[in-house]
């Protein structure tokens, strides 16, 4: 009898422990991500300041490289390792280790015009709409000035993709806070703390843990909560 008791006592501490060792793991993932962020939003801001205040473009369509891969053959941030844990991939969603250039944090695109669609680079009119990096498909790389963002732009962030093949998706587009289901496919996630969070980081340099309401007010990107599509 006396051993039954314990069981039962060691039974309901266990299950008393479980939800607080998920939310500790949980908040260790949220806390690598935040380092993982931080270690990207360095690496091209460094970028800019060698390459007259020009943040990296989404795709290097000169090179056939992301932002990712050729922050890394430039060695401003480490070169992803198929396989993995690296920097450019969350810790909190799959594919949980680097896979590919493809799949990996989201980069804002600035709602960019692309120059084989317009016929303009409106990064250097100086079209505030349209000045941000440029679009995979386009035939020129194209840039976005780090002295025209607001201090309190995303530009890097937990990202998913509405459809295709990549769980993650190195580019997110410029929205209207409506959740990505409505019609984006590259939406910043909110991945973190039972979906209601996401890690941003700024152009200032500063990476922050955020929830929904702070983007659906900024209006500035869409976003989703749902775990997958």
């Amino acid at each position: 009898m006396f051993y039954a008791y314990v069981v039962v006592i060691i039974a309901i501490l266990a299950a008393m422990l479980l939800p607080v060792l998920n939310q500790a793991r949980d908040k260790a993932k949220q806390a690598k991500c935040i380092s993982n962020l931080k270690q990207c939003v360095t690496g091209a801001l460094m970028y800019a300041g060698d390459y007259k205040d020009m943040l990296p473009a989404a795709t290097f369509q000169s090179v056939g490289a992301t932002w990712t891969k050729r922050l890394g053959q430039l060695g401003y941030l480490p070169v992803g390792e198929a396989g993995r844990p690296g920097i450019f991939v969350c810790p909190a969603f799959a594919p949980f280790s680097y896979k590919n250039q493809d799949e990996t944090y989201g980069y804002w695109t600035g709602g960019c015009a692309r120059p084989n669609h317009d016929a303009v680079d409106w990064s250097l009119l100086g079209k505030d709409t349209y000045y941000g990096v440029h679009e995979k498909g386009s035939a020129d790389d194209h840039y976005l000035r780090l002295g025209r963002l607001e201090s309190s732009r995303a530009f890097i962030m937990d990202s998913i993709r509405n459809g295709g093949g990549n769980p993650q998706i190195y580019m997110v587009a410029t929205g209207n806070g409506t959740v990505s289901g409505d019609g984006s496919v590259k939406a910043a996630h909110f991945r973190h703390s039972g979906h209601t969070t996401a890690n941003f980081a700024f152009a200032d340099g500063r990476v922050q843990n955020k929830n929904i309401g702070w983007v659906r007010q900024e209006k500035k990107l869409y976003y989703t909560d749902r775990n997958t599509f």
